[in-house]
């Protein structure tokens, strides 16, 4: 189930209560055309509630109204785990398994995924291509510390799942990342993309974005060391070796050192060389918006 369901299933009620299909962009619950982008799903027309009236000033079409046993009863259970979960979200909407959500913050107003722009609409990675594709946000989604998405805002919902959250991270990594560094490429998870180029990856300000689950659990919070060493074999040697001349490459091993030598010396007398060729992880950025496709009433085949 998702979103698009929900929606599909109102428009199913509303013509069983009289209402007539809306004109097309009119973006109500209704327009058979509707898309991600229109800001009045959540809501009937004029037109369509006057439809309602209609059909329910026959009194053998009201009746229903006035039962009110135990069935009758809106339910409470709350929000699926399925449409509070954007890659879940992005599977099902593009009825792939290789569908994840795409976290660029170019496509959420140059923010981290977060706030009015994921209840609105989450970008979707369409599988076997480089591109994103928009997907329905779901009411229940938390889009920020102690906030929920509710009618295409988010609002204040304190609760335990939504009060622990970063909300620069709400959602982890992003599912797949493409990277690559002289001849060399990564497609893959985060935590493969930190095993294969270590901490350094992370200073790179785009892989920190779309990693930032994984960064995370290694930032440090000391300014100009916020990832640790940027060089694997720091510990391999002892302070006094490396860090009055190498403290920049292994500011986190060398945290606490006091200088031993004088600003004057000259050389490295302790003979212990590190590579101060940094690798430099670049970003291949070419997950790319395309335009919203028609809402249709009956999804793609899945794929495999």
């Amino acid at each position: 189930m998702t979103y698009r369901v929900s929606i599909s299933t109102a428009q199913m009620l509303g013509m069983i209560m009289g209402a007539r299909q809306d004109p097309a962009n009119s973006g109500y619950v209704m327009d058979y055309s509707l898309s991600t982008t229109d800001t009045n799903r959540w809501q009937f027309s004029l037109a369509s509630k006057n439809d309602f009236d209609a059909f329910l000033a026959k009194p053998s079409n009201s009746r229903c109204l006035k039962i009110t046993d135990a069935f009758s009863k809106p339910s409470s259970a709350g929000v699926p785990a399925a449409l509070a979960n954007p890659d879940t979200i992005c599977r099902r909407a593009a009825r792939s398994k290789r569908s994840y959500m795409c976290k660029d913050p170019h496509f959420y107003g140059n923010v981290m995924p977060q706030g009015d722009w994921v209840c609105k609409q989450i970008w979707c990675h369409k599988p076997n291509t480089r591109k994103c594709i928009t997907a329905f946000s779901s009411d229940g989604l938390i889009c920020g510390k102690n906030k929920r998405c509710n009618d295409g805002t988010c609002q204040d919902h304190p609760d335990t799942e939504s009060a622990v959250v970063d909300p620069d991270c709400i959602w982890g990594d992003q599912a797949q990342v493409r990277y690559q560094t002289g001849n060399s490429k990564y497609k893959g998870d985060c935590a493969g993309l930190k095993r294969k180029y270590k901490n350094i990856a992370c200073y790179n300000e785009d892989v920190a974005r779309f990693c930032c689950g994984t960064c995370g659990k290694i930032y440090t919070g000391i300014k100009g060391c916020e990832y640790g060493d940027r060089h694997i074999h720091c510990n391999k040697h002892t302070q006094a070796q490396i860090c009055d001349y190498f403290n920049d490459i292994c500011c986190l091993f060398c945290q606490g050192y006091k200088k031993t030598r004088s600003s004057e010396s000259s050389g490295n007398v302790s003979g212990v060389t590190i590579d101060r060729s940094f690798v430099t992880i670049k970003v291949i950025n070419d997950l790319k918006i395309i335009p919203n496709e028609p809402y249709k009433q009956t999804p793609p085949p899945e794929e495999d």
